[in-house]
Parts: structure tokens; sequence; C-alpha cells
């Protein structure tokens, strides 16, 4: 395979390509429940495995994608990022099933949760994959990656429900593609730009475990705070209200995804300009992608105003119409949440990792806090406005921090 790096704007499109037509075939499975089933009640179940499985999906990934990306001086070995991301993909499995016994939830529901567990720490073992490839500029492999999963993981969802009628069978054909991409595309081509090599260094993995484990546990709460008010609104309006809220709020993942997709080639170069002390490149770099991030937002906002319903029943028949309503929340929910991860990444840069834990402390306890009284105030609404009044928070603190970091490197570097 050819080894020269892309430049910027080629990693940018077909990282945002790729990540966009994966995320829109897992969108899709929703959609194709809500087709094949005759209810809402397993769509509800597909969802509440998505919401749950969040949380311990940050487990699996460790954070060590972004980790590896930006270390630039590469202090620790891949074959120890590798190896870590095994044992917190075990650790996320037997949690999330702990996590859902302990909820209550009968055999059927915990079945589909676990399998889609499984799905879920298959992908964060691909992500390390890619953190190789965007380390050496070559987002381009992630792209077809994205394709291959996403594509194959769709055909095998529907195909299954539709001829087996089950969900935990389709969540395990998703599980089984994912799979076979990472075993006969993921891993041969970034061993083509970056042979694993060597022996795995229990030091490395366990200063990896231990520097990691504020930002872990920072997203894990992070996570959490869309998590707990989708369950507080199952808990209070049942599992129906739940499918057809997360039905609503499938499609807007496209606003994240597209600026997800747009920053995350951004994170090695922003991580190279912290090291080289490059202070106000790397301001004037946040400030273009919190500026484009701010149209790609009220854009979005004007068209679920203008489009929202006729593209819901359009997607899902009639029976959504009436809850287009819960489109415009969800849009600001987005656009919060694509600009707290941006910051995210850079605290993570600047190794803040532990005031990280703190302000998404405070974002999970505000979401948390408030959901009640917000579903209970503006209904199925009241899950969304909870998730803002947190990513809210998690936006000024961090952002302020973030700022004050740079200004004091400055002056630093100024004084030598």
């Amino acid at each position: 395979m050819e080894k020269k790096p892309l430049s910027f704007s080629q990693n940018a499109a077909w990282n945002t390509a790729g990540s966009l037509f994966y995320n829109l075939c897992l969108w899709a499975t929703t959609m194709a429940v809500v087709r094949l089933t005759a209810d809402y009640v397993a769509p509800g179940r597909l969802q509440l495995a998505m919401a749950v499985t969040n949380v311990f999906a940050v487990v699996s990934s460790w954070e060590l994608k972004t980790c590896l990306v930006s270390d630039v001086r590469e202090r620790i070995s891949l074959r120890s990022y590798l190896g870590l991301q095994w044992i917190a993909g075990g650790l996320a499995l037997a949690l999330c099933l702990g996590y859902g016994a302990l909820c209550g939830y009968d055999g059927a529901v915990l079945s589909v949760i676990g399998i889609y567990m499984l799905f879920r720490v298959l992908g964060s073992r691909a992500e390390v994959y890619y953190g190789v490839e965007q380390r050496h500029f070559r987002m381009d492999r992630v792209g077809i990656s994205y394709v291959l999963r996403g594509a194959g993981m769709l055909l095998a969802f529907a195909l299954t429900l539709r001829f087996m009628g089950s969900l935990t069978a389709a969540a395990a054909a998703m599980a089984a593609v994912t799979a076979a991409v990472l075993v006969f595309f993921d891993r041969r081509s970034a061993a083509a730009l970056e042979p694993e090599g060597g022996t795995f260094s229990r030091a490395g993995a366990w200063t990896l475990l231990r520097e990691l484990f504020p930002a872990v546990l920072a997203l894990a709460l992070f996570t959490a705070a869309v998590t707990v008010p989708r369950q507080t609104l199952e808990t209070m309006l049942g599992t129906e209200a739940l499918g057809i809220y997360a039905t609503v709020a499938a499609p807007v993942v496209v606003l994240q995804v597209l600026a997800v997709g747009i920053f995350d080639p951004a994170v090695r170069t922003a991580a190279e300009r912290w090291d080289r002390g490059e202070t106000g490149a790397l301001a004037r770099l946040g400030g273009q992608l919190l500026s484009l991030l701010a149209g790609i937002a009220l854009a979005a906002l004007l068209a679920a105003r203008l489009l929202g319903r006729w593209a819901l029943v359009l997607l899902y028949g009639e029976s959504i119409g009436p809850h287009s309503g819960l489109l415009g929340p969800v849009v600001v929910c987005a656009a919060l949440y694509s600009a707290c991860w941006l910051l995210s990444r850079m605290l993570i840069i600047l190794r803040g990792m532990r005031f990280q834990l703190l302000i998404t402390a405070i974002c999970f306890a505000a979401a948390a806090v408030t959901a009640r009284p917000w579903i209970a105030t503006a209904g199925s609404n009241g899950a969304s406005w909870a998730v803002a009044t947190g990513y809210g928070a998690y936006f000024l603190l961090s952002f302020l921090y973030i700022a004050g970091r740079l200004r004091r490197r400055e002056r630093e570097d100024r004084h030598e």
C-alpha cells in the first residue's frame, strides 16, 4: 500500500465521509428495526442498549486513540496500546453486564445489551488501528474501513432481523461483521504503516492506565450525562416514549459525525503545535473550528425548523409526525456535544485530565439532577434540556481552563 501522507483537507474529507457513512448505517439500523417490527418495543430496546453501552464503550476505548495520536514523541509502544485495549474491552463487557443485571433488566433485554456491548468493544479495537493511520496522516484507510464496517453491519442486521425476527441475533450479526473487517482489513492496513512489533510492556501499559484513567472516567461521566436523562425518560414515561424520542433523535447524529469528522484530523496538528509552544497558532485553530461548528449548528437548526416534520415522516412514516417538536432541542444537544468533544480533545493534548474529570463530574451532576424536573415540566423534550444543561456547564468551564493554560504557556515562553 502507498505510504505517502495525505494533506489535512484530504484526511478530513476521508474521515468525515467515512464516519458519516458509518453513522448513517448505524442510524439506519434504528430505522430498520422500526420498519421490521410491529411496535416501538424493539426500537426502545435497541435504543436502551445503545444508551447503556455508550457509557461502557468509553471504558473499552480508554481514550487510547486520542493519546496515541497526540503522543508526538511516541513514549509508549504500539503493542502496549493494543494490549491495554484488550484488557479495557474485557473490563467494559463485564461492567456493562453487571450494570444491566443491577438495573433488573430481564433476560431478553440483557442479551441485547451484552451482544451490543461486544459490538462496541470490537469497534474500540478498530479505533486503535485508526489512531496509527491518523498519526501517519493516512485517514483514507480509516474512511474505507468505516464504509466496509457500516455497509456490512447494516446488511447483516437487517437480513437477520427480517428472517429470524430476533433483535439479539441481529446484534450478533453486527458484531460478527465488525470482527471480520477488524481482522481482514484494519489490522493489515495499520501494520503496513507501523508494524506492531516488540513485546507488551507492563510498564507502558501501567503508564497509560494511570495517565488516562481521569480522562476515561471523565468521558464515561460525559456520556452518562446523556444516558441518565434517557433512562429517566424511560422510567417516567415508558419504553415506548424512549423509543419515539430516540427515533427522532437518531438522524441528528449526522451533525455530531460531521463536526467530529472535521475536527478529528486536527488533533495531531494541535498536539504538534502545543509540543512546539505555538500557543497563538493553537488558539487560532481552536477558534476556527468552533466558528465552523457554530455555522453548522445554525444551519441544522434552520433545517430542523423548516424540514424536520417532513423529513421524519419520509423516513419513519406518519406515526412519527406528531413528535417532530422533539427535533430542535436534540439539535442543540448535538451542537453542544460536538463543541465539548473538541474541547475534551484539547484537554487531553494539554494533559489536563484531572481538571477534565472535575468539570465532567459537574456536567454529569447538572444533567442528572435536572433530568426529572425537566421531564416533568417539558415532557420528552426535558431529556434534551437536561443534557443541554450539563453540556453547557462543561463547555463554559473547559473553555475558560484552556484559555488560561494557553495564556500561562505564552507568558512562560516569553520569560525564558
